[in-house]
């Protein structure tokens, strides 16, 4: 166990050493890629000229100076970019706020959304009562007990429009949407 500390603390002189040396040496002794020789404007288009003012159109037509030449050298104003904010592309990334949101759908013209549905019924049944053809229904509310018949209105919203033994219909006046409630199981 002991010659493998040695042997791991000698690995770590040596990286931290290297490091070390790596740091000290300037960057000038670093080796820089060689860049192509710049090409003058209109070098390109005066070998051709220069082909076919000789007569000599096969060599031309066999070699291409255009694809022969090496790329032009760029200048350091040519290098420079917009600021971040002339961006386009970067506008929009650098936006902390929400997106915006998605344009309204175009519907045809006379279009006529459906109405919104009822809420639902606030009651659940709790019994009824049958006197001959006269049933009432006994219902449990939000925060009381209501006693319904046929034609009652419970708290201005509800119109009782029927009152069997297997169902009460209701009518949600805000909206005049007709709702049943079973008074019995499947």
């Amino acid at each position: 166990m002991q010659t493998r500390q040695i042997a791991l603390a000698a690995v770590l002189f040596a990286t931290l050493g290297a490091t070390w040396w790596a740091a000290r040496v300037p960057d000038e002794a670093a080796p820089t890629p060689s860049r192509p020789p710049a090409i003058r404007p209109g070098a390109a288009t005066a070998a051709p000229a220069a082909s076919e003012a000789r007569g000599n159109i096969a060599s031309s037509t066999s070699r291409d100076p255009i694809a022969q030449a090496p790329p032009p050298r760029l200048t350091v104003a040519q290098y420079t970019r917009a600021p971040l904010a002339e961006q386009p592309a970067l506008r929009v990334a650098l936006a902390w706020g929400p997106p915006p949101p998605p344009p309204p759908p175009v519907l045809p013209k006379g279009y006529k959304p459906p109405p919104p549905p009822p809420p639902p019924l606030p009651f659940k049944p709790i019994g009824k009562l049958e006197d001959g053809a006269v049933v009432t229904a006994f219902l449990l509310g939000t925060d009381r007990t209501y006693a319904v018949r046929a034609g009652d209105t419970i708290d201005s919203s509800y119109h009782v429009d029927e009152v069997t033994p297997r169902h009460v219909v209701f009518t949600f006046l805000p909206l005049k949407a007709r709702q049943e409630l079973r008074l019995e199981g499947p």
